[in-house]
């Protein structure tokens, strides 16, 4: 047990350091060209990723997390507010959608937001090079129950794509194809975070964009107060 949590903190380790180059160098560029606000962004997005990793190292290593009635709806709006200054520097859209009934889940509440910041960042950059590219956290019904996700207008994401990343990440330098490959950090995260409260991610679609959602444990005391 203590290799295998050993090993999960390794392949988070060389993810995050992965994907935290590219904020550096932007803060290095951005520094030299004297942009201040910028340079605010960028950091600020390193201490996010930098956070949800500790949390997932953390969480690598416990048996059972804590899991309380959470409104999935308040983490999606705190994770769309912590990703907007990163979103702007990408002129990416970012919209939050609550469809159906606002239901309650068992989840722990740091864990929810920091894994939808860093699945957020995770595909804002991979829709770099998109012509509008827009990011959408949603919570929605499907047969397995209550879903949370966030979706864009990234190429390349398939199931298959998703399960070699989730085998590769941590051990390979560029696990996701050629588009994706600047996010795999973020998403790998992501699923950590969210694999510690048993809602391991899983591909999923909004209209007419693609992403990855999580099925959520609902919480039926709340909800059915909440009826």
């Amino acid at each position: 047990m203590q290799k295998a949590v050993v090993a999960d903190n390794n392949r988070l380790f060389w993810a995050l350091a992965e994907q935290l180059k590219i904020p550096l160098m932007q803060i290095a560029q951005e520094a030299s060209l004297g942009q201040i606000g910028t340079v605010a962004d960028s950091a600020n997005i390193v201490l996010e990723l930098l956070e949800s990793y500790q949390l997932g190292s953390t969480a690598s290593g416990q048996d059972s997390l804590d899991l309380r009635p959470t409104m999935v709806s308040v983490a999606l709006e705190e994770a769309a507010h912590k990703l907007t200054s990163h979103a702007r520097n990408y002129n990416c859209e970012i919209v939050v959608e609550v469809t159906g009934h606002n239901q309650p889940a068992m989840a722990d509440s740091r864990y929810l937001r920091s894994a939808f910041v860093a699945l957020g960042y995770g595909l804002i950059e991979a829709q770099s090079g998109a012509k509008k590219p827009r990011l959408v956290l949603s919570t929605h019904r499907t047969h397995r129950g209550l879903a949370a996700g966030a979706f864009g207008r990234q190429d390349g994401l398939s199931s298959t794509s998703f399960n070699k990343f989730k085998q590769l990440s941590g051990r390979a330098q560029q696990p996701w194809p050629q588009g994706l490959a600047y996010s795999g950090a973020g998403i790998f995260i992501a699923d950590t975070l969210l694999q510690a409260m048993a809602m391991p991610l899983r591909l999923s679609h909004h209209g007419q964009l693609n992403g990855l959602a999580s099925t959520l444990i609902p919480s039926r005391q709340l909800e059915l107060v909440s009826l």
